[in-house]
């Protein structure tokens, strides 16, 4: 499914060409015209770019920093809504750093939900750019740029498989551009909830939204979602078993790119059309049109289309009987899977598929029956990984329906005494019926508190441990925390507070695989624990970075507890991990003082000292003194 990419001024990258660009003579001009270019229906993102080069060089002439930032922003968006992410990554990397101002606030979350497409296009990490992009959405009240950072989350959440938290991001983003009737932010919210049914395989429903969104493309006359909103129509129909309404559908986009010259959108149409013809058993046609859209997945370096048109290509040669053909072709297939994450194990279960059919083609059923075995098992294993993932993602909404469910209960137990009340005058037999109802109401309250009770603690124990490790995890040891900062405020005991970052743990990912990460991360864990008191507690507080709460102790103790870890963190052993390989950390750590009036200032403090000590040279520990 292709996704309409937004953004947070325009939301759609679109210029007017047939618009002459008046004379601008101050920055406030300039940003009426800037907004005026990404308001526009009408044009494609290549006639965008000329627009936006007019505006750079003006702005460029009169050296406005801001307004050359902000130009390049729409500019980087617009290369991304072409699918040129080379291009679009270095203008990223050069503005990023610039627009971290309060005044260029906006355009730094437009650079990073861009960078956080670009990570996701190229199996990069995602994570602390989302965190990043939360972080800042109190400080934006525009609902247009709110509409697009709820919608790319929503995205995110749906390119994740978490379906239920795509769809509430999605309508938050709906709720924002209906308040402000944004007709093309709407219509692209209504393609993303389409893309989201579809996945949970409403296919009906999401026919309905993308008729609404297609509907609403055209009277914007924006020719360029049109073919996208069509492209998605072809692949729902095609769910459906309806070919030829979806040959129809993929005739029109392709028709629509061509006519724009968006070969983005060709090549996106083409695997579509070669996945159909496969589907349908006429090989040499989906040959034809796989052929067609590798290069431009290829040059883009997206290894997960890359992969999808290798493998539609490999069994359709095999179908035709070219099995030496298909035999070089899934050589280079394996190469491209040694290069994904763990987490793209579904091409991987396709490749040893398309290898077992091509092992049979040749007459070697035995290493076919092999090959299916072990399909069967990894299809196993993905089945409980994504089990498992589902699980952490109802531990997290679990405190927020606790309390929903909370409110629920105290608002039915207020409409019971006000009823009670109003009741006191009647006579003696509604009095009797009404205590009756009560009691049956509040043995029900009862009943429902007392399994909440139970499925309470239980998800509770759940929540507070990290699965990898089986140590506190990031809100267990915050709670220890708070509570030891209470305690030392009210008796005047010292408390410590200590950050642990691994030293070049990226390079152990990179050099020795992501099982070799989590076994050093295990380790530290081990190491850690047996390095403090019982009265003291750790608990992993990031990716490689660990919080130890250090009850009664001051900072002079801290020289000791670090070589106390240390001296365990050497006694490490790590399978296929050469000896060599130093394995050391720093530690930053701050005292609580008197003026502290929360814990999180203690932990900023520690926190900045821990970058102090990374940028000493790492391997060491400075204190907050």
């Amino acid at each position: 499914m292709r996704i309409i990419i937004t953004t947070i001024f325009s939301m759609i990258l679109l210029t007017f060409s047939n618009l002459v660009i008046a004379e601008v003579t101050s920055q406030s001009e300039l940003q009426k015209q800037l907004i005026a270019i990404e308001d526009n229906m009408s044009a494609t993102p290549e006639q965008q770019l000329m627009e936006y080069q007019t505006l750079l060089a003006i702005a460029e002439q009169n050296e406005w920093q801001n307004s050359i930032v902000r130009v390049n922003v729409a500019i980087v968006e617009t290369y991304l809504a072409l699918e040129r992410l080379q291009t679009a990554q270095s203008l990223i990397s050069e503005y990023l750093p610039k627009s971290d101002t309060t005044e260029l606030i906006e355009s730094n979350v437009r650079l990073v939900l861009a960078q956080l497409r670009i990570n996701h296009i190229q199996n990069q990490p995602t994570s602390e750019l989302l965190e990043d992009i939360y972080s800042k959405l109190t400080l934006i009240k525009d609902k247009k740029i709110l509409g697009g950072i709820y919608s790319v989350i929503g995205t995110q959440f749906y390119e994740k498989g978490q379906l239920e938290q795509a769809i509430t991001y999605q309508n938050l983003a709906r709720e924002q551009y209906e308040a402000i009737d944004y007709k093309y932010g709407l219509a692209s919210t209504v393609n993303s909830l389409a893309n989201i049914y579809s996945a949970k395989s409403e296919y009906k429903m999401a026919i309905e939204y993308l008729q609404e969104s297609l509907a609403i493309m055209r009277s914007l006359k924006s020719k360029y979602n049109e073919s996208i909103i069509l492209f998605n129509l072809a692949h729902n129909y095609g769910y459906l078993k309806d070919y030829d309404k979806a040959k129809q559908a993929y005739s029109q986009s392709l028709k629509i790119s061509i006519e724009l010259n968006d070969i983005a959108g060709q090549a996106w149409t083409e695997q579509a059309l070669g996945g159909l013809y496969e589907s349908q058993e006429s090989y040499e046609k989906a040959l034809l049109y796989y052929n067609q859209a590798l290069p431009f997945f290829e040059e883009n370096k997206d290894k997960r289309n890359i992969m999808n048109i290798q493998l539609g290509r490999v069994n359709s040669l095999i179908e035709m009987g070219e099995v030496e053909k298909a035999e070089k072709e899934i050589v280079y297939l394996e190469s491209l899977t040694n290069e994904l994450k763990q987490s793209e194990n579904d091409l991987t279960i396709g490749l040893m598929r398309q290898q077992a059919k091509l092992s049979a083609a040749k007459g070697d059923f035995k290493t076919a029956f092999d090959l299916q075995t072990q399909v069967t098992k990894d299809l196993q294993k993905m089945h409980e990984r994504m089990s498992h993932e589902k699980h952490e993602e109802l531990l997290v909404h679990y405190d927020m329906e606790k309390k929903e469910n909370d409110n629920r209960v105290l608002q039915r137990e207020n409409e019971l005494k006000e009823l009670k009340l109003q009741q006191k005058q009647r006579e003696g037999l509604v009095w009797r019926l009404i205590l009756a109802f009560v009691v049956i109401v509040l043995l029900v309250i009862g009943f429902l508190l007392h399994r909440l009770l139970l499925n309470r603690n239980h998800f509770q124990q759940m929540a507070l441990k990290d699965h990898l490790t089986d140590a506190p995890n990031r809100r267990a040891i915050l709670q220890f925390a708070e509570r030891q900062f209470q305690i030392t405020k009210r008796t005047k005991q010292p408390l410590t507070i200590a950050i642990i970052d691994l030293d070049y743990f990226k390079k152990i990912n990179d050099n020795f695989g992501h099982e070799v990460g989590d076994a050093v991360l295990v380790a530290y864990a081990k190491a850690i624990k047996s390095s403090i008191r019982s009265q003291d507690m750790f608990g992993r507080y990031g990716g490689e970075e660990w919080l130890v709460v250090l009850t009664n102790t001051n900072l002079e103790d801290i020289k000791t507890i670090f070589e106390r870890i240390k001296t365990n963190v050497s006694q490490i052993e790590i399978d296929n991990i050469e000896e060599d390989f130093a394995m050391t950390f720093s530690l930053g750590a701050s005292q609580v003082e008197s003026s502290d009036g929360s814990i999180n200032e203690v932990i900023k403090r520690a926190d900045e000292c821990l970058y102090k000590a990374k940028e000493g040279g790492r391997n060491q520990f400075v204190t907050a003194i």
